[in-house]
């Protein structure tokens, strides 16, 4: 990872607790969430910070990861679905000054795919970048931390 000392990264955590079903079920169960720190502690800190603000009862870290996304896109944060863009940017190799295709994955919250889409285009779009999108998939991400 191409990460620099003090530059956040992206992390994504999961979490397991005991929750409370509407229908008064109780049962364990495993979310997933995300976020951006500088460190792995700082993640950490986050999420149980997360799970206190929720009262949430037998909290467990159940893993703490950085993933490689190129960048993350939260121009409506009430929205609460995560969607995986895969892009495919086109790269000038500085050595040979020949282009080549590079993937480049970037986390996107929004309400529906087309609402996806229309923020990618949006934010990309106004990059220098030449891509294009390749692939676009709902994640099971539940909160941004």
């Amino acid at each position: 990872m191409d990460a620099k000392i003090n530059e956040p990264m992206y992390f994504e955590i999961k979490i397991k607790y005991t929750k409370t079903f509407e229908d008064g079920r109780v049962k364990p169960v495993v979310e997933k969430l995300f976020t951006s720190a500088i460190s792995f502690a700082e993640a950490e800190h986050r999420a149980y910070f997360y799970a206190g603000q929720l009262s949430l009862t037998d909290v467990e870290l159940k893993s703490v990861r950085i993933v490689p996304y190129y960048d993350f896109i939260r121009t409506m944060p009430e929205a609460d679905i995560f969607y995986i863009a895969t892009l495919e940017v086109l790269i000038l190799d500085e050595n040979t000054g020949r282009e080549k295709k590079s993937k480049k994955k970037v986390l996107v919250q929004a309400a529906d795919r087309v609402k996806a889409e229309e923020q990618l285009q949006r934010v990309m779009g106004s990059t220098l970048l030449d891509w294009r999108l390749v692939g676009l998939a709902e994640t099971d991400i539940v909160d941004y931390i």
